[in-house]
């Protein structure tokens, strides 16, 4: 059920949740786990996350959000406090990475800014740099269910050999421009074709081949992908032999309706499942 915040209760999920991202490592790994639901990007869109937590009533295994909780949509507060929230009551089996849009330089000019300030006047700004501050110590990547799988929000990055040289990466990384390999994570997409390609999304940002896929793959001991970042009107596309799992959470996004998916990942089998009625 979505909860509705005092601003007194959000400075304390605030320091809470931070107090939590400051121990988990950049790349959370938890071969334990093998059972999950996969949430990939929100953008604000609490209707939607409100049908993902009904489901969620009934799961009992573990959750990933993939990111992009904030921006575009009416209610990035309440979106990314619910899920916060959710981390809070159960640390351990919910977990919480980094997208695109938890990037100060992002969500200043996609609407989380605006909405903070809108609401909260001068104090809005405050809790903008707060809350960028939080989303500086998430974490960026997950392996799990035996190393078999990788989850993130982005894509294959460049100059990384595997998901080993993510552990590379410092924490406190506020804008896109501060480390090319973290904007690459974050931003670079699959495309059908081989080697790298520049992306549309702009400099130093890539599109990645089956090749350079496999090879990340290969190095890194995985089988699977999951991720987001792309907006498709069926909510999902696979790619690369369906080892590459792409999905997208926001039904209502910007004013279009999409299928949106969340999947469901049992023991290397990946079920999707739709958030529309």
């Amino acid at each position: 059920m979505i909860k509705r915040f005092s601003l007194e209760e959000m400075y304390e999920i605030m320091q809470d949740i931070e107090n939590i991202f400051r121990k988990e490592p950049i790349v959370i790994k938890r071969n334990d786990l093998r059972n999950f639901i996969i949430i990939g990007d929100l953008h604000g869109d609490l209707l939607s996350l409100e049908r993902i937590m009904e489901i969620l009533n009934k799961w009992y295994g573990a959750v990933v959000f993939l990111g992009d909780y904030v921006d575009r949509g009416e209610n990035s507060l309440e979106t990314v406090l619910n899920a916060f929230h959710m981390k809070l009551e159960k640390p351990d089996l919910v977990f919480l990475l980094r997208g695109n849009h938890e990037l100060e330089d992002v969500n200043s000019y996609y609407g989380f800014r605006m909405e903070l300030i809108s609401r909260f006047g001068s104090k809005g700004e405050e809790l903008f740099h707060r809350f960028n501050e939080i989303f500086s110590q998430m974490p960026i990547a997950m392996i799990a269910d035996n190393s078999r799988l990788i989850m993130l929000h982005g894509g294959v990055p460049i100059n990384a050999k595997s998901i080993k040289d993510f552990d590379s990466i410092p924490k406190g990384i506020k804008e896109s421009y501060e480390n090319d390999l973290l904007l690459q994570i974050l931003w670079n997409d699959p495309f059908e074709g081989k080697g790298y390609a520049p992306s549309p999304r702009g400099l130093g940002i890539y599109l990645f081949g089956e090749d350079i896929f496999n090879r990340f793959m290969r190095d890194s001991n995985a089988e699977m992908m999951i991720r987001a970042h792309q907006v498709f009107p069926s909510g999902y596309k696979y790619f690369f032999g369906n080892r590459l799992l792409s999905i997208f959470s926001s039904v209502n996004y910007v004013g279009r309706i999409i299928n949106a998916k969340i999947v469901k990942y049992e023991y290397g089998k990946a079920k999707l499942i739709s958030l529309l009625r």
